[in-house]
């Protein structure tokens, strides 16, 4: 877990809170982190590879549409959730830290995060929540 030589003062409880929480989301140390970003980082480089097929061929692979300064929201969307994507998957132990499961997330991540959120059972409740409102 935390080495001495790198702990914080004890005497303060924010950096003993934040190590605990860094420890919890990246149990494996600092190999997590860096998959983390690797993830993201895979993200970017698949939605700008998908930019320029985009301006070249006039179809987006992934479906999506780039237009004027919204392109920008979407490239750093892109990238933030394939490193969430990738500390989800770290944190709960689905994935290696490798370099195909940093491909697969960056690639993958919106279309398997809908799937990890229906596994969970939360986008049940909310599809009875609407259709209840829609009833009455």
């Amino acid at each position: 877990m935390i080495d001495n030589a790198i702990s914080p003062d004890k005497s303060s409880d924010i950096y003993v809170f934040l190590w605990k929480l860094y420890d919890l989301f990246f149990p494996e140390g600092v190999d997590g982190l860096v998959f983390v970003v690797a993830c993201a980082l895979m993200g970017l480089l698949v939605v700008l590879l998908d930019i320029l097929v985009y301006k070249i061929r006039g179809q987006s692979y992934l479906k999506l549409v780039y237009s004027g300064w919204q392109t920008f929201i979407l490239i750093a969307f892109w990238g933030l959730g394939a490193g969430l994507g990738g500390m989800i998957g770290s944190a709960i132990g689905i994935l290696e830290y490798n370099l195909a499961a940093t491909v697969t997330v960056g690639v993958g991540w919106p279309f398997i995060l809908p799937r990890a959120i229906d596994a969970t059972g939360m986008r049940e409740e909310e599809q009875a929540s609407t259709e209840e409102e829609e009833e009455q």
